[in-house]
């Protein structure tokens, strides 16, 4: 057999391959690193997804280590508030880490400032409150004046007409 292959191993004695080598269709535009990677996400062992968490049926066991892990994530996200609670100024929205920053800012103009300010708005919330109580109440006294004032000539007209009844009654 001069030229041809017949399907048997490759080789004098036949012992090498006997598939032959697979020449794919390369795209030019790629590069070797990159069309090999290609390759692997296409292949048809590696096309079937991996399952979501959704789609794993969960097990008894599954369902309380993630209960207790759930937990344990909470409990620490708690203790992490507590911790930071200690540097944290509500006035100015500010986290700090250590205690000497913290001490800083509490004594800089900028938190001084915010709130000196704070307390401007506060007091001039209460002027404002209470004025607006004092308006309402005078509004309310002079419409009680009012409706009084009506009733008062409402009553007199009253007896204006019972007093000239009383006289034409008389005569």
């Amino acid at each position: 057999m001069k030229m041809g292959w017949k399907g048997q191993g490759l080789g004098k004695s036949e012992q090498g391959i006997t598939e032959p080598i697979k020449a794919g269709a390369r795209d030019g535009k790629l590069g070797v690193g990159k069309q090999e990677q290609d390759e692997f996400y296409t292949a048809e062992e590696n096309v079937e997804r991996k399952k979501l968490n959704v789609e794993v049926e969960e097990t008894e066991d599954m369902a309380k280590k993630r209960e207790a892990e759930s937990e344990r994530e909470k409990k620490i996200k708690d203790e992490l508030a507590e911790v930071r609670k200690v540097f944290y100024c509500e006035l100015c929205n500010k986290q700090y880490k250590l205690a000497t920053e913290f001490e800083v800012h509490l004594s800089s103009y900028d938190h001084n400032h915010k709130k000196r300010f704070k307390e401007m708005r506060d007091l001039q919330a209460a002027k404002t409150r209470d004025d607006r109580i004092r308006r309402e109440q005078r509004r309310a006294e002079k419409e009680m004046a009012r409706v009084t004032q009506t009733e008062l000539q409402a009553l007199r007209r009253r007896n204006r007409v019972l007093m000239q009844g009383l006289q034409q009654f008389l005569v």
